[in-house]
């Protein structure tokens, strides 16, 4: 599994982003099962819930984000690949953790 992040400043706001590739043994799971895994380790890694996901456009389209969580698809990423980011301009954190460590 290989994870990136960075954080990428601008004049207006601060985005803290993660990549996660989808492990080949969980290629089967169900995609939704796959971004909670995603979310959980971003959430351990900043002590922080995201907001905002891109998946590749050939994630099936059924997939639903969870309530307050917004969701694209991008032909940016690649297929079996999660874009986390928690984007403060958003006003809609996830319910799962406080947040904090």
């Amino acid at each position: 599994m290989v994870r990136k992040s960075q954080k990428k400043q601008s004049k207006k706001k601060d985005l803290e982003w993660m990549m996660w590739q989808v492990e080949e043994s969980q290629l089967e799971d169900p995609p939704i099962a796959n971004l909670i895994r995603a979310i959980q380790y971003y959430n351990e890694k900043y002590g922080a819930v995201p907001n905002r996901c891109e998946v590749s456009k050939k994630w099936s389209k059924e997939i639903v984000a969870p309530e307050g969580m917004v969701l694209t698809r991008s032909r940016s990423v690649q297929p079996d690949h999660i874009m986390l980011t928690l984007d403060p301009g958003l006003r809609s954190p996830l319910p799962i953790g406080s947040g904090s460590k």
